[in-house]
């Protein structure tokens, strides 16, 4: 008589999920799957891999069903091909790294944030001196400025020789007085005369002719008519 099987214990399906999930994690490969093995079929090389590694503890039913079910949680990755569905445990690096090299990372981390910090500073002074320089009068524009100003510095040199090679004669404060007394004693009589011209005048065109106007008086006798008149 050939050996009996030995009889495998019933697993829930929360278990099998489980079991699935740390299966993927351990082997950390894809595993492929048809599209068809969700209707009811259960041929699947993979899917019986699975299912034997695992000691029959999950069906080669069942497990393309939980590879699904995993999937649409987000618990493993999953990508179409074909008419295939490619499943694999999503890698995190913290799961196969040891504790000094995640201090060994988080050490790099921060040393390459304080220099990007560092690098922006930099570009940041870096950029205020290129607008500093740009504000800055070019080599040639200081070349025309320095000819401009040169050419004014002869000029005002010149002009200054030549009012120095002049005799000047200096005033006294005695002809200064003489020259303002004259001046206003000419001023007076020329606002007197005015005055005096001005009653005449008026004198005259009271007593014009309706035929002749105080213009034509002055275009007459060749006169120019006087302001404030």
């Amino acid at each position: 008589m050939p050996p009996k099987k030995e009889k495998v214990e019933k697993t829930s399906v929360e278990a099998g999920t489980t079991l699935v999930l740390e299966y993927l994690k351990q082997q950390n490969r894809p595993y492929s799957v048809s599209s068809f093995s969700f209707i009811g079929l259960s041929n699947e090389k993979e899917a019986i891999e699975i299912s034997a590694n695992l000691h029959s503890k999950v069906t080669k039913t069942q497990a393309p069903k939980i590879l699904k079910e995993l999937s649409e949680s987000g618990q493993i990755a999953s990508k179409a091909s074909g008419k295939q569905i490619i499943y694999h445990a999503i890698q995190d690096l913290k799961d196969n790294l040891s504790s000094q090299e995640l201090t060994d990372i988080d050490t790099a981390i921060k040393s390459l944030t304080d220099e990007v910090a560092t690098l922006k500073e930099e570009e940041k002074l870096l950029k205020s001196s290129l607008a500093d320089l740009r504000a800055t009068a070019t080599l040639a524009e200081l070349k025309e400025q320095l000819i401009v100003l040169t050419q004014e510095k002869d000029s005002l040199n010149h002009r200054l020789t030549e009012s120095k090679s002049r005799t000047t004669k200096v005033i006294s404060n005695e002809e200064k007085t003489e020259v303002e007394a004259s001046w206003k004693l000419w001023s007076y009589k020329a606002k007197a005369r005015k005055k005096a011209f001005m009653e005449l005048w008026n004198v005259l065109a009271d007593n014009l002719p309706e035929t002749k106007t105080k213009d034509e008086l002055w275009e007459e006798l060749g006169l120019e008519m006087p302001a404030n008149t």
